[in-house]
């Protein structure tokens, strides 16, 4: 209810995602031990560009989670999906082609019982911030950009009180106004859009993307 832009994310790498999830899991036909989950991952960038993906979770990690329901399994299955942008290994095409994203227990901490991604350096969070920003409010028109999102506080492995805070510094910069938990954009960010469209392409370099730099909209 918080989000005004639910199935809206960006990667540590700067890459603006649309991930829409087909609900709900079900046991995998081929005979594999796991549960599987469907899905579309557009690439926000006016490219058209867009990964079709099966979200295999282990039954291992199944058996730690409350339910397969959204309210427990949508943040592990978005941010396994943003992990697996992140390491290149989802390839954006204008064709469909179904690609696997694995969930397993690399995400879960058995001794504390939860679901834990890496940690990640401040610095980086920050620009992940001044990126959502930028692709969520600049380039796509939200008017304003929820920060303290439990996705991104679990995908960062900070506290969504410590990403506030660090964007409370991209505020001082006078590149966002923030309003509790919100932000919105300032000119000066929205003047970033050469260097923001770079880090898109540094980050698109690092998946399998299939793209022409001259197809990413201006």
């Amino acid at each position: 209810m918080s989000h005004p832009h639910p199935n809206l994310f960006v990667t540590l790498h700067g890459i603006p995602l649309r991930i829409e999830l087909r609900w709900p899991f079900h046991r995998a036909t081929s005979g594999a031990d796991f549960y599987v989950l469907h899905g579309d991952v557009q690439l926000e960038d006016g490219s058209g560009l867009r990964a079709q993906v099966s979200a295999n979770l282990t039954l291992t990690l199944a058996g730690e989670l409350p339910s397969l329901e959204p309210v427990h399994a949508e943040s592990l299955v978005i941010n396994a999906i943003r992990k697996t942008v992140d390491n290149g290994q989802l390839e954006f095409l204008k064709s469909a082609k179904l690609q696997p994203v694995e969930v397993s227990s690399r995400y879960y901490a058995f001794r504390e019982k939860k679901i834990r991604f890496p940690t990640q350096k401040e610095e980086d969070v920050v620009g992940l911030l001044r990126r959502k920003v930028y692709w969520l409010a600049v380039r796509l028109g939200a008017p304003k950009v929820w920060l303290a999102d439990p996705h991104d506080a679990s995908y960062v492995n900070l506290p969504a009180e410590r990403l506030l805070q660090l964007a409370q510094g991209l505020a001082d910069a006078g590149l966002m106004q923030m309003e509790g938990e919100y932000a919105t954009p300032t000119a000066a960010l929205a003047a970033m859009q050469e260097t923001l469209q770079h880090e898109l392409q540094a980050g698109l370099a690092r998946t399998k993307a299939q793209y022409n730099p001259s197809m990413i909209a201006s």
